[in-house]
């Protein structure tokens, strides 16, 4: 059996809520981190429930072998469940791996 570290690692959203009322998620941080095994170029892109891209955070860039992290924008997202994929290659444009995870926007208040 195959042991992949090639891909997503860890997800991690950080609250920073500025108003009691929360109509948009513009408040919210969303840091998603990965590791690659190699050099490779690297896109990320973010989608609806629906399968439509609603947002590219990477796309085609140059990485270097090791652990990354970026943020997401949320401003522009509503609540919802969302897709995060990862795709890597060793050329541009060329996908060798996809890696997906699961993120759930609430509008949580206690």
């Amino acid at each position: 059996m195959k042991q992949v570290l090639y891909g997503l690692l860890f997800m991690m959203v950080l609250s920073s809520c500025r108003s009691t009322s929360m109509d948009s998620m513009e408040d919210i941080r969303i840091m998603v981190g990965f590791i690659i095994q190699s050099n490779s170029y690297v896109t990320v892109t973010v989608e609806n429930s629906y399968g439509t891209i609603v947002q590219t955070v990477i796309e085609n860039k140059p990485l270097s072998a090791g652990q990354h992290t970026i943020e997401i924008d949320s401003s522009d997202l509503i609540e919802g469940v969302y897709f995060c994929k990862l795709y890597t290659g060793r050329t541009a444009n060329s996908v060798s791996e996809v890696q997906v995870i699961r993120m759930i926007l609430i509008n949580y208040q206690p």
